[in-house]
């Protein structure tokens, strides 16, 4: 009998995105914060945040041309929270993005700031996790995705008085 009446008719949402002059924005303090790279990076190649988190430097080529970053692994959440390396969500997932020159001129920094911080703390970085991640903690384990999440919406909302989450950045 359900299938013979018509739903309710919800309107669909689309949540909030960023207009270009908000992006250019963001994009301008992202060397003032301590999650800018990782959200550049979000904005300019619609990266889903597993993704990106899951990222590491051996699928970025920032000297070929066009600069190109390969998805090919993501960081997930399983049991009781624990953070995991796997495949992409979908075979369709698995791509080669060509970064805009923006994109490579903040990854050679980033990369430049995160050999430092991996000198300073010396042996024993990430802990076990695979050495190059691109998004890591200050001590070379995976940026967790709840923190993720905090820091971006921090970032947003200190910069544009609105809080965006990273899924919002691939719209």
């Amino acid at each position: 009998a359900a299938m013979l009446v018509d739903g309710i008719k919800v309107p669909r949402s689309d949540g909030e995105t960023l207009d270009p002059s908000d992006a250019r924005t963001l994009l301008a303090a992202v060397d003032d914060h301590e999650i800018g790279p990782l959200v550049a990076v979000l904005l300019l190649t619609g990266l889903r945040k597993g993704e990106a988190l899951g990222l590491g430097w051996s699928s970025i080529d920032l000297d070929s041309s066009p600069a190109t970053l390969a998805v090919v692994r993501a960081l997930k959440r399983g049991d009781r929270d624990a953070l995991y390396l796997d495949e992409p969500k979908t075979s369709g997932s698995r791509r080669t993005i060509h970064l805009p020159q923006i994109a490579v001129d903040v990854l050679r920094k980033h990369r430049g700031d995160q050999e430092r911080q991996r000198a300073e703390f010396g042996s024993g970085w990430g802990d076990g996790w695979p050495d190059d991640l691109v998004f890591a903690s200050t001590i070379g384990t995976p940026l967790g995705l709840n923190r993720c999440n905090r820091l971006v919406k921090a970032m947003t909302l200190e910069i544009l008085g609105r809080e965006l989450t990273p899924h919002r950045m691939r719209h």
